[in-house]
């Protein structure tokens, strides 16, 4: 089973910059198969805008938690407001059925993790500069 998941394993990273501070951000996704990728469609899951990815596999957002460095910092470039606020704004979004919940990690790495081992799953993390290209597609096979 776990052989199969790795071959079917699809991520699809791009940079987006943040005006918050001089740090870039990271947009990563695990897109299910029969999903196509888009910013704006990334965007709108990680805003609870949507639930599902357009093939109808539910989202499964990766959120920094209270614990994490970046948690006020992500908050404030995703929603517009504090950490806190994006945690209360979820609490509400998933006991109204608008969306599933959404998973809380201490750290970035914690975070990709995730994002590997889950299909449908979204997140945004912090990332200094680095050499990527905007947009990297990685095929993870055994």
């Amino acid at each position: 089973m776990k052989h199969r998941f790795y071959q079917s394993l699809l991520m699809t990273l791009f940079l987006a910059s943040s005006g918050v501070t001089a740090q870039d951000l990271l947009l990563i996704a695990n897109v299910p198969d029969g999903s196509q990728f888009s910013e704006d469609y990334a965007w709108s899951l990680l805003r609870g805008d949507k639930k599902n990815w357009d093939g109808g596999i539910g989202a499964q957002v990766a959120l920094p938690s209270r614990k994490s460095q970046n948690y006020n910092e992500i908050a404030q470039t995703l929603l517009g407001f504090s950490g806190k606020s994006m945690q209360r704004l979820w609490f509400r979004l998933v006991f109204s059925g608008r969306v599933n919940p959404p998973t809380y990690l201490d750290s970035d790495a914690d975070i990709v993790r995730f994002v590997m081992e889950t299909e449908g799953a979204v997140a945004l993390i912090t990332q200094s500069k680095s050499d990527m290209s905007d947009l990297i597609t990685i095929k993870i096979a055994p």
